[in-house]
């Protein structure tokens, strides 16, 4: 399971300029300085292409026909003129739209930074020889050290993250095998992430970088890490430590642009075909783990042919999501694709979570695909190199997708069936457990218990792990949820409310967006609105349109556009 993410203080306008209210849906009309701001039109409407669009008298950031982006740098008043046609072509025309930029910064975040310490001492035991340190001091130590580098970007609350933590990096092998590293610890809900995310953008958590002693990244590895599987990707990115991704990018690219240099520079040295490949499938590796979608487009439409092995269902989750974000959406191409990922994955990881996503696009050949199921066993079964821990763990994900498959498939007796082998593989991973109270394990063991409907179940193991980890807002959170499932609606504001007493960071900001949900299934609308108000009283934003703060804004928008329709 992949998982994979504030300051100005004004107040919010929840409806739509009123002269464009007709055409738009609804927009802040009061934004933070530097808010990438996006408008759509109404339905059965679209943006002319054809027409300008403007922004403040410049450019959109993006420009499609459902969706236009606008970055307002300067405090004050501020416009755009946006072109918006009926679906059926019978009229187009410009849209004035006004908006305020907010001027004042944001209060010092002493509210996301208060409970940051209150768990530190059971991270510091998870991530045995790991340090905690910002990126500056991380250069510094890198160079006196002249070691390699790795650094673990991750969350309390992540599931392959805390596997990691229990059964991978305490391990013999593991603690042997980087003795002579350097190894730095990331929290990913910290405000300290963001300082990182310049150094090391990452998308999904855990993020595993390894980079040489001048703090220049070399390799990187996102999601479950085995003993075996992390040795052997060590071993290999340890050769390369002169050759970090920035140089591998120039050369690639230049080879792509067919540059008379990195011609010369390749006859010189004798780089051969082989060579090449393995620089292109290098970098279409680290472009799919950083989710540069750019790179990949680059190196898939060379007309080598590309062994690409491994990392083809990568590359097929990669069409699925563009696919996904067309403008022109083909369903009938996304199951397409999600068959192709399926049999992908038939004899490596994913394949049930494949399926049950299948699911979603084409049931009927969802359906089809389960026949397959003997055959995927059997492969489980027969992998090698795995430690117990591991095994339980890959059953237990296994297991769970299988159930919930198969209650799309409305085959309740499966469901259950696998649900309760979901609930056994990961009692199995607990024995196998160091902590005193296995997170990972634990963590798998609810959703199976809820696949099971033994919702009493999950609750009491829940609120052990609220008992042995008091201080950390995950597993409160995770009780709130189970209570909202169930439309125990009191309930799920008490626990959520628990835990915005301990929570911190970027995990406070996930917290009021399930807090607003709560409340707009109370019916609760004003005090929704208000908590979203607050949270976007704690940002602050620069003027880098990628940043972890740009993201967090919009999903706070897109919850008050839930509230407003």
């Amino acid at each position: 399971m992949t998982a994979k993410v504030l300051f100005y203080f004004f107040s919010v306008a929840a409806s739509a300029n009123v002269g464009s209210a007709d055409l738009l849906k609804s927009y802040p009309g009061e934004v933070l300085r530097n808010e990438i701001v996006e408008f759509k039109p109404k339905a059965d409407h679209h943006f002319s292409l054809e027409a300008p669009q403007k922004c403040q008298g410049g450019a959109p950031l993006e420009a499609t026909a459902r969706r236009i982006k606008c970055q307002f740098t300067s405090a004050g008043g501020a416009s755009a003129v946006l072109n918006v046609c009926d679906d059926k072509k019978t009229f187009c025309k410009p849209v004035n739209v006004s908006l305020l930029v907010q001027e004042k910064a944001a209060r010092e975040p002493v509210r996301l930074v208060k409970n940051q310490l209150l768990n530190k001492e059971v991270k510091r035991i998870l991530v045995p020889g790991f340090v905690f340190v910002t990126p500056d001091e991380a250069r510094k130590e890198a160079l006196n050290k002249g070691q390699p580098v790795l650094v673990m970007i991750s969350t309390d609350w992540c599931p392959p993250c805390n596997e990691a933590k229990e059964y991978l990096l305490a391990s013999p092998m593991f603690q042997e095998f980087t003795r002579n590293w350097y190894k730095i610890y990331v929290d990913g809900d910290s405000l300290g992430a963001a300082d990182w995310d310049k150094v090391l953008p990452f998308s999904y958590y855990p993020s595993f970088v390894l980079l040489n002693a001048r703090m220049e990244e070399v390799a990187r590895f996102n999601g479950e890490l085995r003993q075996t599987v992390f040795k052997s990707w060590a071993e290999e990115n340890l050769g390369l430590m002169k050759d970090p991704v920035a140089t591998l990018r120039q050369r690639v690219l230049a080879r792509r642009e067919n540059q008379f240099k990195q011609k010369i520079s390749d006859w010189w040295n004798g780089v051969r075909s082989p060579a090449k490949r393995y620089d292109k499938i290098r970098m279409l590796r680290y472009a799919l783990d950083r989710d540069e979608k750019d790179v990949v487009r680059s190196v898939l439409a060379s007309s080598e042919e590309l062994d690409v092995g491994e990392l083809k269902p990568q590359i097929l989750r990669f069409r699925i999501a563009e696919l996904e974000a067309a403008e022109n959406r083909n369903n009938a191409a996304i199951a397409q694709v999600r068959r192709e990922l399926l049999d992908a994955t038939l004899s490596t990881d994913d394949w049930a979570e494949a399926l049950s996503s299948l699911c979603d696009a084409d049931l009927k050949a969802c359906e089809f695909e389960a026949g397959n199921l003997p055959r995927r066993l059997e492969f489980l079964n027969s992998r090698a190199h795995l430690t117990e821990a591991e095994r339980a763990s890959m059953m237990g994900e296994e297991f769970f997708y299988l159930a919930q498959a198969f209650e799309k498939m409305k085959n309740a007796a499966k469901q259950k069936e696998y649900a309760q082998k979901c609930v056994g593989a990961y009692q199995a991973l607990k024995a196998q457990s160091g902590p005193r109270l296995s997170r990972s394990a634990q963590q798998g063991l609810v959703p199976c218990l809820e696949q099971a409907e033994k919702f009493q179940e999950a609750q009491a193991l829940l609120k052990t792990l609220v008992q042995t980890y008091p201080y950390e807002p995950t597993f409160m959170i995770r009780l709130s949820r189970l209570y909202r499932k169930q439309k125990k609606l009191d309930l799920a504001l008490e626990w959520i409310n628990k835990a915005e007493g301990v929570a911190y960071g970027y995990n406070w900001f996930s917290l009021v967006l399930i807090k607003s949900d709560i409340l707009l299934d109370l019916k609760q609308k004003e005090e929704a609105q208000s908590i979203l108000n607050a949270a976007l009283m704690e940002l602050r934003l620069d003027e880098d349109r990628e940043s972890r703060n740009q993201v967090i804004v919009a999903r706070l928008r897109a919850a008050q556009a839930k509230i407003s329709n």
